[in-house]
């Protein structure tokens, strides 16, 4: 019988889906096993991308290389929440996940250097460690 060498940093649990979620999300092949991103390493990734909101933010910034309003990102962000269309959110649910954004996750993704977080005008853009 036969066995799989597979390195074992691809088997881990944390691991395999971190990659996955990467792929996804940015569209790129890679990385591979031995390959991953020394700048950011796996425990900060995780860390991340522990959040739904953090997840749905940088899937937004996927899909543009165009910077993005902070209230855009936070009505795509409600709405995929929400799980409705732009037109049924109430003023409470947008607030709600806005003010999350701004306070919590955009400043932690620009720390990271996910994104460029600009607090003056409101914009958010990909980072040095977007991709």
């Amino acid at each position: 019988m036969t066995t799989s060498q597979t390195p074992p940093a691809e088997t881990s649990l944390l691991v395999r889906p971190i990659n996955w979620l990467r792929r996804r999300l940015t569209g790129r092949p890679g990385p591979e096993p031995q390959s991953l991103d020394e700048d950011l390493p796996v425990t900060d990734t995780a860390e991340l991308l522990a959040s739904d909101r953090r997840q749905a933010i940088i899937e937004e910034l996927a899909g543009t290389t165009q910077p993005m309003s902070t209230a855009t990102i936070a009505e795509r962000v409600a709405c995929a929440e929400y799980d409705c269309e732009a037109d049924t959110l109430d003023a409470e649910q947008r607030k709600r996940v806005y003010i999350a954004l701004k306070q919590s996750h955009l400043p932690v993704l620009a720390e990271a250097n996910v994104v460029v977080y600009d607090v003056d005008s409101n914009r958010v853009a990909r980072g040095p460690q977007f991709s």
